[in-house]
């Protein structure tokens, strides 16, 4: 169930059921379980989503899962967007403001200096 807020990254929720499976090893008594890592996050150290589904009710070589062989996850990644170049015109008036304030301190320090001196 994909999100509709226009975005290009994944979002919404993803629903996974297990089934069956085909020419596994080992004997009918064996019990499988699927290990499965959805990518929950794009980003971070809660990015990917584990679950183990409960065993298969049948065994080798063809193990079948009950229906309650299923887990919902949600989806959630976050494209963070390079930093775009300054233009000319935004380099400019930083440093105009750079300026502008560098001339500040010097005229507060001349101040300072002409205050202490008279007094």
């Amino acid at each position: 169930q994909p999100s509709m807020d226009g975005t290009k990254a994944p979002r919404g929720k993803l629903d996974v059921r297990v089934l069956s499976g085909r020419n596994f090893a080992g004997g009918a008594a064996c019990r499988w379980r699927v290990h499965l890592e959805v990518p929950g996050n794009l980003y971070g150290d809660a990015a990917a989503i584990t679950w183990v589904s409960c065993a298969s009710h049948l065994g080798s070589p063809n193990p079948e899962w009950s229906e309650d062989a299923w887990q919902a996850f949600n989806i959630n990644w976050v494209i963070h967007e390079e930093p775009k170049p300054e233009t000319a015109d935004q380099i400019f008036q930083s440093r105009v403001l750079n300026l502008l304030e560098d001339q500040s301190r010097r005229i507060a320090a001349i101040e300072a200096k002409l205050e202490a001196s008279s007094s």
